[in-house]
């Protein structure tokens, strides 16, 4: 995006498109919760299958919007909204996946915590 930025700066002509900042701050956005909710639980972060089709398909998304301009060229709002679901979809699986390990470690540490066992009491002879 910086790159762009800069693009734009020196040759006001390759406007960037608003569809282009918008789907940036929400990868962005996605990204971070992701990081953070996976940090706060306690989740190390590890590539999965799943995450390679997201990548894939904001990888896509954001050579359309590169070759766009470039060329003067929109990508169809149809992609957009795709890539925007494909990323939705990811964010709820991961939030309640982690969501879902942290509640099971934690209600197994709470169950597995020793009972404490009341001292007998001492008569005197």
């Amino acid at each position: 995006m910086l790159v762009f930025a800069w693009l734009y700066f020196f040759i006001p002509r390759l406007q960037i498109s608003e569809a282009f900042v918008t789907s940036y701050f929400i990868l962005l956005g996605v990204y971070i919760t992701h990081k953070e909710v996976s940090r706060w639980v306690g989740i190390p972060m590890k590539i999965k299958p799943g995450e390679l089709l997201v990548y894939t398909w904001w990888g896509s998304l954001f050579a359309m919007f590169f070759i766009g301009f470039f060329f003067s060229l929109d990508v169809p709002y149809e992609i957009r909204q795709v890539a925007y679901e494909v990323l939705a979809a990811f964010l709820a699986s991961e939030i309640s996946k982690n969501i879902n390990i942290y509640r099971k470690d934690h209600s197994t540490i709470i169950t597995t915590l020793p009972v404490p066992i009341p001292p007998k009491n001492k008569k005197n002879h």
